[in-house]
């Protein structure tokens, strides 16, 4: 782990504190999440102190200390989707998948992750599997979307 993320680092710059989100993103990018080993290496190796690495983690929803599923879903319960009904979709995700929001399937197959926006509010209500997204999302079109990545598990 240790050579993967000094290259990381040599790449962005080991000297320069305002490259430490791209070093994570990349960090992440790389393992598929940021282990704590590799957030301490970082912090070694970029001379951050780590309390200061885990505020920016935690401050920013794109980092994750837990690997995401191969198919990471995400659905918006900003304004317009929650008027759209987009709580309802989520409650047969939780259900179908058998997951919570937040967490990863034993298979590690799906993970489930509330948004604050997806960009796509006047046709709401959506959701996006890895980069694919989909609007004006119904039941039944729900049923069809997860059916189908299932089928390429």
């Amino acid at each position: 782990m240790d050579n993967e993320i000094k290259q990381i680092i040599n790449r962005n710059g080991i000297t320069s504190r305002d490259k430490l989100i791209p070093v994570l993103q990349e960090v992440q990018e790389y393992f598929g999440f940021l282990p704590k080993q590799a957030i301490a290496e970082v912090a070694k190796k970029m001379e951050i102190p780590v309390a200061k690495i885990h505020g920016i983690i935690t401050f920013y929803n794109q980092f994750s200390y837990e690997p995401k599923g191969e198919y990471h879903i995400r659905i918006c319960r900003g304004t317009s989707c929650h008027m759209n009904q987009s709580g309802i979709l989520l409650e047969s995700l939780e259900n179908k998948l058998g997951i919570r929001a937040g967490q990863t399937t034993r298979d590690h197959n799906f993970s489930l992750e509330i948004v604050p926006c997806l960009g796509a509010c006047g046709q709401g209500p959506v959701l996006a599997v890895n980069d694919e997204y989909y609007t004006e999302v119904n039941q039944k079109a729900l049923e069809t979307i997860i059916d189908m990545y299932q089928k390429m598990t």
